[in-house]
Parts: C-alpha cells; sequence; structure tokens
C-alpha cells in the first residue's frame, strides 16, 4: 500500500522587494519673518496654532471671576498677612464655583484627625434640591466610597464618580479635587451635580478650581489678583496656554505695572562720606514693599513681559527721580549723583528698551555719566558659557548704551546664574555683592577673592558695592575699608523711601565712628 508524501512550500524568508519612494525636491527654502519681539508687540501669526487644551475652559475662568467681582467685600475683608483662611471669602469662592460650574452643591473637607474630616466651607446648596435626600446620598453614595489614597494620589489631580439615574438634565457626577497643601490640615473640594457628558470631568477642570480657590485666599478680594494667580498656575503646570491666556495675563500684567511706583535707597562713598549715587526699587504703592508678583510673573512668561517691565520702570525712576530732586532742591550740577535703574539682562538686548533708554537720555541732559544700569544676575546673564559669539553679541549690545554715556553694574552678584568667568570677561565697571554673601559665615574671605580677582591685571577695576549693609551683618566696615571697597548700600546708611536728601552731620558722625570703633575692635 503505497501513499504520496506532499511536503507543503514554505513561505520564503526573503522580504519582498521594497517599492521605491517617490521624493521630492524642494530645493533650497527661505522661511517668511515675521515681527521681532523688538518692537514689544504681540505677535499676530500667520497660522493658527493647535488647538489647546485648555480652550474649552476660557468661559468657566471668565464666569469664576465675574461671580467673585459680583460680591461686595467689606473693609473687614481687606488683606491680612496673618490671616491663612477667611471663612466669609471660601463661601463666596465656592458659590463662584457652583454657579460657574452649574453645580448643585460645592463644600470643602479638611482633615480634623486621621481619617476624620470636617466641612471647613462650603457653597449655597440648590434651592429645588431636598436636603435631607441630598445629604444622605452624599454620605452613602459618595463620601463613604472613596479612600484618601484615591483622592491624594500623585498619579492624577481630580477623580469622579457618577451617583445618579438618567435624568432630563442628563446622568450626574461628583468631581472629588484635592487641594494645594497649605499651613493647615489637607483639604479636599466636592462638588456636585456635574453633568456626565461635560468636559469638567476633565483633569485640567480640578487644576483650576484648585488654583481658583487657593488663589482667592491669599488675595482676598482683589478679583484680578486672583485671575492673575490662576493663569499663572496653569502657565506653570501646562507649559503651553491658549494665545487668549497669554494676552488677557498680560493685560492683567500691565494693569497692575502701571500702579507701581519707585523708591530710592541710597549708596554711602567711604571716601567722601557721603551718598555716591541712588537706587531705584520698585515698590507696591500700598505695601510699599517690592512687588515680587510682578517679577514671578515676567519670570514666568517671558520677554514681551520682561520689556514691558522694564521700561516701566526706567521711565519711572528717571521721571520721580527728576521729581524727588525738585523737592530736595538739590539741581545744581555738583548736587547731581547717579541714578541706578534695574534690568533684566534680556530687555538689554532688545531694541524696545534701548530705544526708550536712548529717548529718555536724549531728553534729560544730566543722566549722561549719570544713569546706571543693574543687570541682574538672578536669570540667564548675556553671555553663557564660553561661547565666544555670545560674549561678543553681549559686549556689541552693551556698547551701543556705553556710547551714549551709559553705565553698567551686575546686581546680585553671589546669587542665580552669576559666575567668575562672566564677571570678568564681561569688563563692567560695578559689581554689587549680594546681601546674602555678607551673611555667609566666610564673607571675609568671599568679598576679599572677588575683589583681588577683579583687580588681578585690570587697569581698570570695577568699583564693589556691598548690598544689604546693616547691623546684623557679620564683616565689619573697618575690613571693608580696609581691602579697598569703597561703596556700602544697606540699613546702615539708610533706607529706601520716596525722597532724596544730604547726609546730615548726626547721619556722617555716626558712620565715622562706627569705623573708628570697628577699628578699635581689629
Amino acid at each position: 500500500m503505497g501513499f504520496d508524501i506532499i511536503i507543503a512550500r514554505s513561505q520564503s524568508d526573503e522580504p519582498p522587494p521594497e517599492e521605491p519612494i517617490t521624493k521630492i525636491d524642494l530645493g533650497e527654502v527661505v522661511l517668511s519673518t515675521s515681527k521681532s519681539l523688538d518692537d514689544n508687540e504681540s505677535v499676530r501669526p500667520s497660522f493658527s496654532p493647535l488647538h489647546n487644551l485648555l480652550e474649552p475652559y476660557e468661559l468657566l475662568i471668565q464666569n469664576l471671576i465675574n461671580h467673585l467681582s459680583s460680591k461686595t467685600f467689606t473693609k473687614s475683608l481687606a488683606v491680612d498677612a496673618n490671616v491663612t483662611f477667611n471663612p466669609n471669602v471660601a463661601t463666596d469662592s465656592l458659590n463662584a464655583i457652583r454657579r460657574a460650574s452649574n453645580a448643585e452643591f460645592v463644600f470643602v473637607l479638611r482633615e480634623q484627625r486621621q481619617n476624620s474630616w470636617i466641612v471647613s466651607a462650603q457653597s449655597e446648596l440648590d434651592e429645588a434640591i431636598n436636603h435631607s435626600d441630598y445629604l444622605d446620598t452624599l454620605k452613602s453614595t459618595i463620601l463613604s466610597t472613596i479612600s484618601v489614597e484615591e483622592i491624594f494620589n500623585p498619579i492624577h489631580h481630580g477623580i469622579y464618580k457618577i451617583y445618579s439615574e438618567e435624568t432630563e438634565e442628563g446622568v450626574k457626577a461628583s468631581v472629588v479635587i484635592p487641594l494645594p497643601a497649605t499651613s493647615r490640615q489637607a483639604e479636599f473640594m466636592v462638588v456636585c451635580g456635574i453633568l456626565q457628558d461635560s468636559h469638567f470631568l476633565k483633569e485640567p477642570y480640578g487644576k483650576i478650581l484648585a488654583a481658583f480657590y487657593h488663589a482667592s485666599q491669599q488675595a482676598i478680594a482683589q478679583p484680578s489678583l486672583v485671575e492673575a494667580a490662576l493663569l499663572d498656575d496653569l502657565k506653570r503646570t501646562y507649559g503651553f496656554v491658549p494665545l487668549s491666556f497669554y494676552n488677557r495675563r498680560f493685560e492683567l500684567f500691565d494693569e497692575r505695572l502701571k500702579t507701581m511706583i519707585v523708591h530710592f535707597e541710597p549708596i554711602f562713598c567711604f571716601s567722601n562720606l557721603s551718598i555716591s549715587s541712588w537706587e531705584a526699587l520698585a515698590r507696591d504703592p500700598d505695601k510699599l514693599h517690592a512687588p515680587s508678583d510682578l517679577f514671578q510673573t515676567v519670570e514666568l512668561w517671558g520677554d514681551h513681559f520682561t520689556i514691558e517691565l522694564d521700561i516701566h520702570f526706567l521711565e519711572t525712576a528717571i521721571e520721580t527721580y527728576i521729581e524727588a530732586r525738585k523737592q530736595a532742591k538739590m539741581n545744581r550740577g555738583y548736587e547731581i549723583v547717579p541714578l541706578s535703574v534695574n534690568v533684566y539682562p534680556a530687555s538689554l538686548m532688545r531694541r524696545a528698551y534701548r530705544e526708550k533708554a536712548f529717548s529718555m537720555m536724549e531728553k534729560y541732559d544730566f543722566l549722561r555719566k549719570n544713569l546706571i544700569l543693574e543687570i541682574s544676575e538672578k536669570t540667564k546673564l548675556l553671555a553663557e558659557g564660553n561661547d565666544p559669539e555670545s560674549l561678543l553679541k553681549a559686549r556689541k549690545e552693551l556698547q551701543k548704551y556705553v556710547n551714549k554715556g551709559i553705565r553698567f553694574a551686575i546686581d546680585d552678584f553671589g546669587v542665580g546664574y552669576g559666575s567668575i568667568s562672566r564677571l570678568t570677561k564681561l569688563e563692567l565697571p560695578y559689581i554689587k555683592i549680594d546681601r546674602e554673601i555678607l551673611h555667609h559665615k566666610h564673607s571675609e574671605v568671599i568679598i576679599k577673592f572677588v575683589h583681588e580677582l577683579v583687580h588681578t591685571d585690570n587697569q581698570s577695576p570695577p568699583q564693589i558695592i556691598l548690598e544689604g549693609f546693616d547691623e546684623s551683618v557679620r564683616i565689619s566696615l573697618a575690613y571693608v575699608k580696609a581691602i579697598g571697597i569703597d561703596y556700602i548700600q544697606g540699613h546702615l546708611v539708610g533706607m529706601a523711601g520716596a525722597e532724596i536728601y544730604r547726609l546730615n552731620k548726626e547721619k556722617v558722625a555716626a558712620l565715622k565712628e562706627r569705623l573708628t570703633m570697628d577699628l578699635g575692635e581689629d
């Protein structure tokens, strides 16, 4: 009995031949050029940007701020730095969230002790809802079924749960959102009655509400500051935001910037025992403190904001200084001392700032040789690293100012992006050593090292100014003078204020006595 054996033919291991790919030859491509930020104006793109995930929430943010703005706050709700929680403001904030979200009820739970929570704030409850039934639903269907681990899980921000059957309005859910950590106990927010098909059941909603609630506690009765803080939080979280958010943030920034004022702090010279110059310092007119929120804003949002800030304070500083001199009757040539104005490195590289500086020089003749721009080292300097091209570009830009009679100082040396190599390469006439160095346990060694370094093989060494000199510094006036430093600035000389003045005889005598006393101790 025979049989045939048929062996199946296996598929070849060799890959099929590749089909030729058709390529196009574009040749050399030249792209169009758009308006530069040198003009300090918003750029209108020729292409539309890809849609941002935050776009659907623009109306929500507008409604939150509008509802908060509609409240009439009493004077008792004024900002108090010692108050970390205001129940009235918390209630107003939660009511704004309820209305803007078209929700039924919003409340915040605070941890009282381990796994024991109490209501710390709540909104109004929709009048159409049966309070007793709603309370039962909250406890049995929502709160009793979630865990702390779910709420504060770092892999997501916010959770939700469906808790109602289909109704005429639709299926509804409750959203649970962890709130930013504060000095108080842990907290989370519960928003009840959100429709299942709403974009509010997405992560940005939770971020927006948490930021809004937190900001409303920090900026009581100031909706514009709440809105600004909210947009800042979204920028930090997501990096890119819709263009409308960017433009709105610039409007808020510009409104606040235009209210800022300038005070002056004296810089004292040992050689002639007098005030050698004044530094213009930005001040919030209400608190008379530095507007740190504005500086944080420009560092977060970029050059357009930075240039606007620097132009404003340059113009304000100069015009305020002129008025202060008139009030002090110090307009004679020998009484006019230089004015120092702070500037971010990025602004110096922009035409808009340069043109403003030059126009002010032309308008006020006394500024020639009497305007010093202090370049902050808290952000990146003009010439990063050892790149010869960037260093050459920085020097070229600075020379344009020098040609007009403007001088420069390195400010805040010793913090941020400061470096000895860049310090020596930029060859600026003034160096201001930050007050943090004065409080360092090795302050004398550090200051002496910097002084010797900038004087080595330098025919025109920069002058060193010690900032923040007060009663608490570790270094003595005698030592400062002995190593060749001729300038100090700080409360030991005088605090910043709206007026400029001549040092009176008593103040000069006190400084001389302090110097003599330090010499005796040494």
